[in-house]
């Protein structure tokens, strides 16, 4: 690699001068030269280099940076300067491409060039610079902000505010990137129901559909991208593309914190590793399978791929003066906005990184529904009962299909006959003590079929919990806050609250948890029943090398001692996440788990160490002669069984669980809990800290008889059993090496 230079180079400066045309007593005429002249004046201009670029090494996929450059003309009368002036309105062109530098400018080859100045294109002067080849070279097109992407039919398509920038990764000695704005492109409309093409200049959406707004750039070498617009009969939805958000990757930190763990099993005394890795775990149960099994007809909202929300800003008696197109944008951005939108994130933002990628919201934001121009039920707001808002989503629905032209079809992506998930965004004021608080619900009672799916899973929350007034803490995030509409939304793909409904006291998890205190990321457990991350299953002694939960499958699961894996037909375990079992991550306090919730008061642990989490996760069978926990866990996925999930942190020591096996069963399990390393059990009082955590400098190793505090301990066979199923487990681990 050529290495910098630490001296500027000034090459090849040439002065050419202006003819300059003067009327004189004898005439027009010319003295022979670049001078013209009457009996008394002669005149001359130049360019003057005054200064060189800062740059004069440049790398292949740059721009040209004028920073520094100064150019002066000086002008001369009878051979005498009569003025100086330093000037902008000049012409930088490559000299062996003859390429005039423009703002998306790129060098797209290396050597040595020549930059020519020139003003009025005879008055020049240049200089040179060397442009170094790179590694990785790449470009791609972003859209760092959309123009009007929703019409009505006879509308006219609009380029404002439409910006476009042009992404460049290379290296050398590092990497580097850099994006900058850029204007040379062109743009085609494509019907995407027959495929026709057309130029975008003055294009009228004459029907009702997606369209495809196609964009390339004039380059040498053209690159593109392309968004949707969406039409509509009266109003329009806002499509929405792929999440294209640059600075969000699934892997968004440098892989620094590692963390090497040593795992000991009585008895153990295994030939092979000692425990299934993650790439060799196919077949993996989630929520997706246990809903399709629900006794409720819950039909989830899916946790991966592109996944379509109908947004729905409801109209409640009253409030008509609060539908704004201001409320209306502030709905839409904390949904569908960008991680630079939020002083948090956006619905979509979070569960994109939390997800791996793996989950894009998609879908978009209807305008203002009036149920009460649907039913006069909705006339009147002591009629907003759970079992009216329960009808909401499929009379929002309907209505969106009659004004929208929208196909339900469209908003089911796992074909399952029910619509992904409906979002109700109500203007009425926030009360706790009312139904206009945040839920989610289904209206499970109503069929729906592949071809005309029907609404099942849906949200319901106030416009003040996205402007913040539903509090009087006075964040500094008003106007932008979509927490509420990420824990909800957690509901909806099938998670519980880690927290109880009667006790103020019981936070197993030390409140620090989306689906605790609606604060930082999902934690390893809710990751593994969502689909994201497959684990390290340790079945006897083993050492396993572990990067932080910044990355995908960085999750160690710990079953009970006679757990036992099958195969499916690929030959690889099947993973059911509904049993009992204890699982860890090496916990990382950037992104997701960084920013505190300052409105709710909510916090998260600033530290990096290995978290242990218990968790009790068994599913129980639903028959006609009543309702009992399966013996093997892995049978409520066979033949055509009825399921409950009826362990749950919801209501501390009578769980939800009491309500279905009586007052007498063990109904003090915790769906999960938080170990913490300090050996005090946590609650709203003893919150998660950094003492939770377990690390070199703290506590190190873990053994059940060490925390027994933490768990509901049994006696069994001159025996103690640490698990609720009764049945024993006997690792152990301890911190060999942490970096963080």
């Amino acid at each position: 690699m050529t290495s910098f230079r630490k001296s500027k180079k000034l090459s090849l400066v040439l002065f050419l001068l202006t003819p300059i045309t003067l009327t004189g007593c004898s005439g027009l005429f010319h003295l022979p030269g670049n001078v013209v002249s009457t009996s008394s004046v002669t005149t001359q201009k130049k360019l003057v280099l005054k200064s060189l670029p800062t740059a004069d090494v440049y790398y292949v996929g740059q721009g040209f940076d004028t920073t520094g450059l100064v150019i002066e003309e000086e002008t001369y009368e009878n051979g005498t300067l009569s003025s100086t002036n330093e000037i902008t309105d000049y012409t930088l062109t490559i000299q062996e491409t003859s390429t005039v530098v423009t703002s998306s400018f790129t060098f797209t080859e290396s050597g040595g060039f020549n930059v020519v100045v020139s003003k009025d294109n005879d008055k020049t002067v240049s200089f040179s610079i060397d442009v170094e080849d790179v590694q990785d070279y790449s470009e791609k097109l972003l859209i760092s902000s959309y123009p009007k992407t929703g019409y009505t039919k006879g509308e006219t398509f609009s380029l404002d505010g439409l910006v476009v920038k042009k992404k460049i990764s290379y290296v050398t000695d590092k990497k580097h990137t850099s994006t900058k704005e850029i204007t040379n492109y062109t743009l085609k409309i494509i019907d995407d129901d027959t495929g026709e093409e057309s130029d975008a200049t003055d294009y009228v959406f004459n029907k009702i559909g997606n369209f495809t707004v196609s964009i390339q750039t004039t380059d040498t070498k053209p690159i593109s991208t392309s968004f949707t617009v969406s039409v509509g009969g009266e109003s329009h939805l806002h499509s929405l593309e792929s999440y294209t958000d640059d600075s969000i990757a699934a892997n968004w930190t440098d892989d620094t914190d590692k963390v090497t763990l040593s795992f000991t099993k009585t008895g153990a005394n295994n030939t092979d590793k000692g425990y299934i890795t993650p790439s060799e775990i196919g077949t993996t149960y989630t929520f997706a399978d246990a809903g399709e099994r629900s006794v409720y007809n819950w039909h989830y909202t899916p946790s991966t791929g592109k996944v379509s929300l109908l947004v729905v800003p409801v109209i409640t008696p009253g409030d008509e003066e609060l539908a704004t197109e201001d409320n209306w944008n502030l709905i839409e951005k904390c949904f569908f906005g960008k991680k630079e939108d939020m002083h948090f994130e956006s619905l979509r933002s979070y569960y994109y990184q939390s997800s791996f990628e793996q989950l894009d919201f998609t879908g978009g934001v209807t305008g203002y529904f009036n149920p009460a121009s649907v039913s006069n039920t909705f006339s009147s707001i002591e009629n907003y009962t759970e079992t009216n808002i329960a009808r909401l989503p499929q009379l929002a629905l309907d209505w969106a299909v009659s004004n929208y032209g929208i196909d339900p079809k469209d908003y089911d992506s796992n074909k399952d006959g029910y619509v992904d998930g409906v979002w109700l965004i109500y203007l009425h004021s926030v009360s706790s003590s009312s139904n206009f608080w945040a839920f989610t619900s289904t209206n499970g009672s109503s069929n729906g079929t592949v071809d005309a799916p029907v609404a099942n899973t849906f949200g319901w929350a106030g416009l003040g919990f996205l402007n913040d007034k539903a509090y009087s803490s006075g964040s500094d995030n008003a106007a932008a806050d979509a927490h509420v509409l990420i824990h909800e939304t957690g509901h909806m793909l099938g998670l519980s609250d880690y927290y109880s409904y009667s006790q103020t006291g019981y936070a197993p998890l030390g409140t620090a948890d989306m689906m605790d205190n609606n604060i930082g990321d999902h934690n390893p457990y809710s990751k593994l029943l969502l689909g994201w991350v497959k684990p390290y299953i340790v079945t006897g002694n083993a050492t396993i090398h572990l990067s932080s939960d910044q990355y995908k499958n960085n999750v160690i699961l710990l079953p009970y001692d006679d757990k036992t894996y099958t195969k499916d037909s690929d030959g690889k375990y099947i993973f059911n996440p509904f049993d009992e079992y204890m699982v860890l991550d090496l916990y990382n306090d950037n992104n997701l788990n960084y920013q505190n919730y300052d409105a709710y008061y909510a916090f998260t642990v600033k530290a990096t160490g290995v978290r242990l989490y218990h968790v009790d996760s068994r599913l129980a069978e639903y028959t006609t002669s009543g309702i009992s926990l399966l013996e093997n866990p892995d049978s409520a996925f066979e033949g055509s069984k009825s399921i409950l999930r009826v362990i749950n942190n919801s209501e501390s020591g009578d769980h939800a669980e009491s309500s279905y096996l009586g007052r007498n069963a063990n109904n003090a399990f915790d769906e999960i809990r938080w170990i913490s390393a300090d050996g005090t059990k946590l609650n709203s009082y003893h919150r998660a800290s950094a003492s939770s955590l377990f690390t070199t400098s703290g506590k190190s190793s873990f053994s059940f008889a060490s925390y027994a505090s933490q768990f509901n301990t049994t006696r069994e066979d001159d025996t103690t059993l640490y698990f609720n199923n009764k049945k024993a487990c006997s690792l152990s681990f301890n911190i060999t090496s942490l970096t963080d």
